[in-house]
Formats: structure tokens, C-alpha cells, sequence
């Protein structure tokens, strides 16, 4: 997706034996804390900050049976799924602006409007 988001990567881990994934992470770099510097900060100065699924929604079986109970629990919960939109593009939703910031990306691009959100269509972007 990549417009006006945050940067981040997903991580996940195999268990060796059943390599069953599980373990989803994502690791966001703020890119608003070098707007407007004279010169790139260095890795030391930029701020970082981490969704880790399981903590933050339960979510760590990322088989097809995991990631469809997962779909169910967000058609089912539309503020988790709001919360959810907001940290999968790396912004946190708990500061009004960067909250903003996420749903004006997702209006932009018909993902969500004011009377009508479309699950279908942004749970593909989970991965």
C-alpha cells in the first residue's frame, strides 16, 4: 500500500518440526520524526515501534484456519478492526492524528467512507 504510511516489515517465525508459522509481528519506523531536518537522522535517532499480533489481538496461528478466525473476529468487532487498519499501516491509534492520518489513507484509496467500510476488501491487505 505504501502511501504516506509508515515503513515497516512483517516477521513471523517457523516451527522447526511442524513449520507451522505463528509469532506475526510488524516493526514500524516513524518517518514524521525526520520531517523537516536539515540532514537524514541516523538509525540511533529514529523512533521504532512494534504491533505484535498475538499480544495486541490474540492472533498467532497464521495458518488458513488462523488467519479466517481472525477475518471473523474483525467483521464481527468494528472498532477492533479500526484498530487494527490504523496499526497494520503503522501508525498508533490511540494519537487523534495519526489515527486521522491511517482513515484518511483508507478513504482515499474507497477502502472505508464515512457510512460504509468494506472488510472483504482490507482483510487482504493483512499480508
Amino acid at each position: 500500500m505504501n502511501k504516506n504510511n509508515n515503513s515497516g516489515i512483517a516477521i513471523f517465525e517457523i516451527d522447526e518440526e511442524t513449520l507451522k508459522p505463528s509469532g506475526l509481528k510488524y516493526q514500524f519506523m516513524n518517518l514524521a520524526s525526520s520531517y523537516g531536518q536539515a540532514e537524514a537522522p541516523t538509525y540511533d535517532q529514529m523512533e521504532f515501534w512494534e504491533l505484535d499480533m498475538n499480544k495486541q489481538y490474540g492472533f498467532n496461528d497464521l495458518t488458513a484456519a488462523g488467519f479466517n478466525a481472525f477475518y471473523e473476529k474483525l467483521k464481527a468487532d468494528e472498532k477492533l478492526t479500526q484498530d487494527w487498519l490504523v496499526r497494520k499501516i503503522g501508525f498508533r491509534p490511540e494519537i487523534e492524528s495519526e489515527y486521522d492520518a491511517a482513515m484518511d489513507i483508507y478513504v482515499d484509496i474507497k477502502l472505508v467512507s464515512k457510512t460504509k467500510h468494506h472488510p472483504d476488501l482490507y482483510y487482504c491487505l493483512m499480508n
